[in-house]
Order: C-alpha cells, then structure tokens, then sequence
C-alpha cells in the first residue's frame, strides 16, 4: 500500500482523519503488541479485510513480512488462532471465514460464543468445537418458513441448550405468521428454559391475532430482555402484550421498533408505567405523540421515526439520550433543555439526525455551559450543524467550565465556512479537557488549527491545550 492509496471517501469522513493518520496509528499499535495480544489484534484486522480486502490485505501483507500475498490468510490465522482464548466474548456467523478456519480450534470454558446460524442446519457441523461455548443464537430464515420440529432438532444438535440465555430470529424472506411465532416460542421453551434475552425481527408480517406464548415467557422472572423488529399484532392482542410488558417482573431492556399497533398502548399515559426496573428503552415508530410517559428508571433512551409535542421527562437517572429522525415542536425542545439544565447523571447526549429547526438547535447550545459544567464525568455531544447554530458554538464553549473530559462532534459541515471553524477553534484554544471533531469536514486540518496557536490536532479531534488523554 502506497501512501498516495485513498479508502473509500465515505469511510475515511467516518473516521474524521486523513489515510495516512489512520494508517500510522494502526501500525504503532500493530508493532507494538506480541504474542496473544497481537494474535487478536491481527484477527481484528482481519475482520476488516473481509469489510475492504484491498487496503487491509495490503497492510497485512506488509506488516507479516509475507512474500506471497496469496498465503496471507494462512499466515493470519497461524497467528490468531493461539490467541482466540484471549476472547471472552466471540460473535461468528455461519459461513465465514473466521469461523470455517478456526472452528477447530477448542476453546476455554469462560469463553462466551454468541452464533448468528441459518435456518435449517446442523448447529454441530456449523460451529465445530465451538458449539460447546454457545451462550446466544440468532436464527436467520431466508426462504423456507420456520417449521417446530426441524427447530427443535437443530437445537437438539446444541451440546447444551439449557446454558443458552439469548434467542432470536431473524425472518428475512417468508412472512411471519402465528404458526411460526408459536412455533419458535414452543422449541425454546422446550430446549432452552433459560432464556433471558428474546430478540424477534421480521421483514414482512401479517397482523398476529395472538400473543400468549410471548406473554407467558414475560411473566417469568428470568425474562430480562426483549427486542421486536417489524411485528404486528391485532388491536386485541397488542394490547395484551403491550400490558405484559409493563406489568413484566425482570425486564430492564426493550426495544420496539416498527410496532405501531402495540406502542399505541405501551406508550398510553393513561395505563401503568413501564416496569420500574427498566434500564434502557428503544422505540422507533413512524407516528405523532402529543405527551409521552417513561419510567424514572431510565439509563438509556432513544427514540427514533417519531413527532414529539411535549418532551416531559422526569429521569433522575438518565445516562444516554439518543434521538433520531425525531421531530419536536418548540414546546419539546423546551423541555429537553429543561432536562439539560436539571440533570447530573446525562453524560451521552446524540441529536445527530434529529430533524432540529435552527431555532431548537440554538436553544440547545444555550443550555449546554450550564449541562456540561455540572458533570462528573466525561460527555459526549453530537449534534447537527449549520452556518447559523455553528455560529453560536465559540459564545457556549467559552462559558464551559467543565472538570471532566467533553467531547463536541459536529455534524452535517461539509457547507460550513472555513471562517465558522475557526472561530470555534479559537474558542477551544482557551479551554480545558474539551474535544471538538468536524465530521465530514472539507477543509485540510492545519487550515482550522491555523486559528490557534494552543490547539492541537489527533485522530480526527481539535484538543483544547489542556485535554487530558
């Protein structure tokens, strides 16, 4: 690889760094590992080969001092397979290279392998030795319809269904219907009793009339987690388990998206609230919501496809609010920035994508001296830009007084005026512990770090002189 060779633009914006800065840095901590350690990280990379296999082979190649670049994968795997009991957690699909080549390989029992397998199959001659480490699965159904039977043979291929705890299924092709739910539902709980993460996602679905195995495993304790990805359900039957899953006595995660029928009472203020242990909600559903309700419980919240007309959140405990595609009236946008300026546990604030007018956005950047400077921990903020908010960013930065490490990444710049980013640079350069990153940025580096003489540049980020690393 030349240093005159170019990733794909799309990834290298994603990076907020220049080829040559990327590379540089995955070399130094290329050179700098041995033995296990380099094993895994060579298996990373190796993943990445499989993303973009001509750059990364080029790397390889190099790095391995290998003569023959058609022997690279060999050596790779000569490498990373005496490192794979350095994992503690591995995710393989069934197919792939990593798995094909080291499945053999017999792993330490403390090493958790979550499977991404193909309906129907053989799980054994899939995964290999592996299958002994098998913690999660994730059914994936392409043409031929989910059938009990076949599945509970090929969990019966399972060395020990009883330690799985995570399920899913993935239907791709044929639409789901009751027979199949009830179907899949049934094998689980006949093999697998000790399920306590459930996770179901459907291409194309019909209306399902009934909902009472799903509710049955929500009644029990062990119940932790449940995802539903584009499951519909009768009015009749949506509301059944949109009160199963509030009156749930274990679930701390939900995530519903492209589930209008069932939301539409799960999130009804005038029925019970969440279940009080919940921890981390995700909701994304094209529809309009005059006041929403959540559980004060809440850690973790993102919401996505949906219009907001009040944003009223009592959420002492709030850790990550993320919003995507999230239209909000100026009454919302107010609330938000009521919870800005009231909470001390919000350290992870994402409004990329958020369909913010101008004016709401300037609201925000008003409210964030007085949100950051009360943190004791490090935040992160991104945010979408145009000339006019980015305008206001050098008076906010200026007033934060921050104790912990703050993080600003801008997005959409890619028309913003050289002279706006320099302003906000200037800004940074008579700050401490903050870090400003343009994503997509069009203009060279030293250009914007030309405003200051105190700011430095590194992997992408503009590092007030202070920032700790």
């Amino acid at each position: 690889m030349n240093a005159t060779t170019r990733y794909p633009e799309s990834y290298q914006a994603s990076l907020g760094m220049t080829t040559q800065h990327y590379v540089s840095m995955v070399k130094t901590i290329f050179l700098g590992l041995s033995g296990a350690a380099l094993g895994v990280f060579i298996l990373v990379l190796y993943g990445l080969c499989m993303k973009r296999p001509t750059w990364w082979y080029g790397l390889l190649v190099r790095w391995l001092r290998i003569s023959d670049p058609d022997a690279t994968t060999s050596a790779i795997f000569q490498r990373s397979n005496a490192a794979l009991p350095a994992f503690r957690k591995l995710m393989v699909e069934q197919g792939s290279d990593v798995l094909n080549r080291c499945r053999s390989t017999l792993l330490p029992s403390t090493t958790a392998v979550h499977a991404i397998v193909y309906y129907p199959g053989d799980l054994r001659s899939s995964l290999g030795r592996w299958v002994r480490n098998v913690v999660g699965f994730t059914i994936r159904v392409d043409e031929v319809p989910i059938d009990a039977s076949v599945l509970q043979q090929q969990l019966a291929t399972c060395e020990e269904p009883r330690a799985l705890t995570s399920f899913g299924v993935e239907w791709r092709g044929p639409q789901v219907n009751q027979e199949q739910l009830d179907g899949v539902m049934a094998a689980i709980t006949a093999f697998c009793p000790n399920i306590c993460a459930l996770h179901f996602t459907a291409a194309a679905s019909g209306s399902l009339d009934n909902c009472e195995s799903l509710v049955e495993w929500l009644d029990q304790s062990r119940a932790e987690q449940f995802q539903l990805n584009g499951i519909n359900f009768s009015l009749a039957a949506a509301k059944t388990l949109a009160h199963a899953l509030l009156a749930s006595p274990g679930l701390h995660m939900i995530k519903l998206v492209d589930t209008s029928s069932m939301l539409r009472f799960f999130l009804d203020p005038s029925l019970a609230l969440p279940p009080r242990q919940l921890r981390d909600l995700t909701i994304q559903v094209q529809d309009y919501w005059s006041r929403i309700v959540f559980p004060s419980t809440l850690r973790s919240l993102k919401l996505a496809m949906m219009s907001l007309d009040h944003f009223l959140l009592q959420l002492p405990n709030l850790e990550h609010l993320q919003l995507r595609f999230v239209e909000m009236t100026r009454a919302a946008v107010a609330d938000l920035a009521a919870l800005l300026a009231a909470t001390t546990t919000l350290h992870r604030l994402d409004l990329a994508y958020a369909r913010l007018h101008d004016d709401h956005i300037k609201t925000l950047i008003n409210a964030l001296p007085t949100w950051l400077n009360r943190q004791q921990k490090a935040c992160y903020v991104r945010l979408d830009m145009t000339d006019m908010t980015a305008a206001l960013l050098p008076a906010a930065i200026a007033n934060i007084r921050n104790t912990h490490e703050v993080q600003l990444e801008l997005r959409n710049v890619d028309d913003l005026e050289l002279a706006v980013s320099q302003r906000i640079v200037t800004a940074l350069g008579a700050t401490s512990r903050i870090k400003v990153r343009f994503a997509n940025e069009v203009w060279a580096p030293d250009d914007v770090k030309a405003a200051s003489l105190h700011v430095q540049y590194s992997d992408g980020w503009f590092v007030s002189p202070h920032a700790t690393s």
